[in-house]
């Protein structure tokens, strides 16, 4: 199919009567087809469930089957686990929304594709979908970040009209291929994967929004569903988000890190998020003392070559409350085994934030914990 994928990735504020003025582009219901999706998956089962328990509205829903499994975007013959994909030969001009609701067996991150042409420029939005509910989406082309590792952009914009197809993708392939590449991080057994898609509806214009608070720019969205982020290593983990006594949500994340290893909530980040920003900060709450090594990535173009790391350390100590924390631009170091043409970091070109506890790697030893995180925001 051509279609590989895979950069982690992440609206103008309208009348309210401008619902009323989208115009539907495209709707697939499930109650009778696959609504012209096809799995990219080629040992996947693609089925349509005519239960209506299984189904987010009406009789039917469309049902992906597979068994998890890495991607390998080097053997495009073997697909890409846990795809779905909809071609749209004619572009899809005017598109302003992508609506649709998605059910998974497991918690997984989601990415969602946009492609400009066959072996154009694609455009992702990283989702987390947690398992056993029905997840509602309505992403706009602002939520949809370019992927740098893949074709460049002529004329550095995402046109609808152009775009040649709609992929989901259950992005656990990408974190079990990072598992493949690296002892860092423990990777559970493959297991089996149902994901359900239904509702999905491609819609002109965008629709209203409320108008966004001011203060500091958030870096991530912990309001379910939430929105950006991948998490890596760790057993017997769960990831959701927390309503707090204030009706804001925070991220809780519960696991047990293999002695050794890491684990890491990574948020993807638009390039230049971070221009001219002088720190990042956020609240943490852990169940026992950790120590959190918090990454940012800069990418200057495709391949490894382009891409280096640059990191800051701290402890937390457990607490009943949240404890804040705020890391100025300044205090984040190159890794070791990094490079960097300039030697410095380049603010403007980081697509990626990563929380990570490195308690088990440091203290060689299995840690059990919950860790909360009220969503990092830049501040000046």
């Amino acid at each position: 199919m051509g279609l590989v994928l895979l950069v982690i990735a992440f609206g103008a504020l309208l009348p309210v009567s401008a619902a009323a003025q989208q115009d539907v582009l495209l709707v697939a219901d499930f109650e009778a087809d696959t609504g012209g999706f096809v799995s990219a998956d080629p040992v996947a089962e693609l089925s349509i469930s005519d239960d209506p328990n299984l189904a987010f509205e009406g009789q039917g829903a469309l049902q992906l089957e597979y068994v998890q499994a890495p991607l390998y975007p080097d053997v495009p013959e073997w697909g890409l686990p846990g795809a779905l994909y909809l071609p749209l030969p004619d572009g899809a001009e005017g598109l302003g929304e992508i609506a649709f609701a998605l059910r998974s067996k497991l918690s997984t991150p989601i990415i969602v594709v946009l492609a400009e042409g066959e072996d154009g420029p694609r455009y992702n939005c990283l989702v987390w979908c947690a398992a056993g509910t029905w997840n509602e989406y309505s992403l706009v082309l602002s939520d949809f970040i370019h992927d740098r590792n893949g074709p460049a952009d002529h004329n550095g914009r995402l046109d609808p009209a152009d775009m040649t197809g709609v992929a989901i993708v259950d992005a656990d392939g990408f974190v079990r291929m990072i598992g493949e590449a690296t002892e860092l991080f423990h990777v559970e057994p493959p297991a089996e994967q149902t994901l359900r898609l239904d509702a999905f509806v491609l819609r002109a214009g965008e629709p209203p929004t409320a108008p966004s608070p001011g203060g500091p720019t958030a870096l991530a969205d912990y309001s379910p569903p939430m929105r950006g982020l991948l998490a890596l290593g760790g057993r017997d983990v769960a990831v959701y988000p927390e309503e707090q006594e204030d009706g804001e949500f925070a991220l809780r994340a519960d696991y047990t890190t293999p002695a050794g290893t890491l684990f890491a909530l990574a948020h993807a980040l638009r390039p230049g998020v971070l221009d001219g920003v002088g720190a990042i900060r956020f609240h943490a709450r852990t169940n026992r003392r950790v120590t959190l090594v918090v990454t940012l990535d800069e990418r200057r173009g495709p391949g490894e070559l382009n891409k280096s790391s640059y990191h800051a350390t701290m402890q937390v100590e457990p607490a009943d409350e949240f404890k804040m924390v705020t890391i100025p631009l300044s205090l984040f170091e190159l890794g070791d085994d990094q490079t960097d043409p300039d030697g410095t970091l380049d603010a403007d070109l980081v697509e990626m934030l990563s929380i990570i506890d490195a308690t088990a790697a440091f203290e060689g030893s299995e840690v059990i914990n919950t860790l909360r995180l009220r969503a990092p925001v830049a501040v000046e």
